[in-house]
């Protein structure tokens, strides 16, 4: 899962926050987060733990973690035994996420379901869905980069059984990313953000 983390887009990020400079190294998956992914890494001889929400996020995870954040901040001043809060950051492309993509395919009717399991279990894919209309299967897809994205278009997306045809739309901007549950008051899928402890 660390493949999830673009290195380049977090050196920025840290660049920019003010942190010491230098390259960000020793990348290691830590154990023990089962929602979350945390990553330990370091930089100018400082360690670092990067938490950020999985490839398929549960609800309000996002949120979960930015209130989290918040705590530990509030912590900082405080005699309670708490991690180091370093710092938090809400935008999507220090998460590796640069290409969020709408795809609407094109299948063959007996082949429908077999595309369909095959599609959501792409880690790509945080959503897939049968539909009527001109194409029958609409799926969400996250990607570091266009190229990832033409790579998984002509690759493994062109495998899936009785394909036909593929639209995809690049997302250039998001109105909104929360909803309310008809049954519910909870919010659902929010815009995912990871935060820093320093060591």
């Amino acid at each position: 899962m660390i493949d999830l983390i673009d290195v380049g887009a977090l050196a920025s990020w840290l660049d920019a926050q003010g942190f010491p400079p230098g390259p960000v190294e020793d990348l290691v998956e830590l154990e023990g987060g089962t929602q979350n992914l945390l990553v330990r890494f370091c930089r100018a001889g400082t360690g670092y733990v990067l938490r950020r929400p999985s490839r398929h996020p549960r609800p309000r995870a996002g949120e979960i973690i930015l209130r989290e954040a918040r705590v530990l901040e509030a912590l900082a001043c405080t005699d309670v035994p708490h991690p180091r809060w370093a710092a938090t950051c809400a935008d999507e492309s220090v998460l590796g996420i640069n290409a969020n993509v709408m795809l609407w395919l094109k299948i063959e009717p007996a082949c429908l379901d077999a595309a369909g399991r095959a599609i959501a279990a792409h880690p790509e894919i945080p959503f897939a869905g049968a539909t009527t209309g001109t194409t029958n299967l609409a799926a969400s897809a996250l990607f570091r980069d266009t190229r990832d994205l033409y790579a998984y278009l002509t690759t493994r997306l062109a495998d899936l059984p009785g394909l036909q045809s593929v639209e995809s739309a690049p997302i250039i901007g998001t109105v909104k990313r929360t909803a309310r549950n008809s049954n519910s008051s909870s919010r659902t899928d929010p815009v995912s953000a990871p935060a820093l402890t320093g060591s």
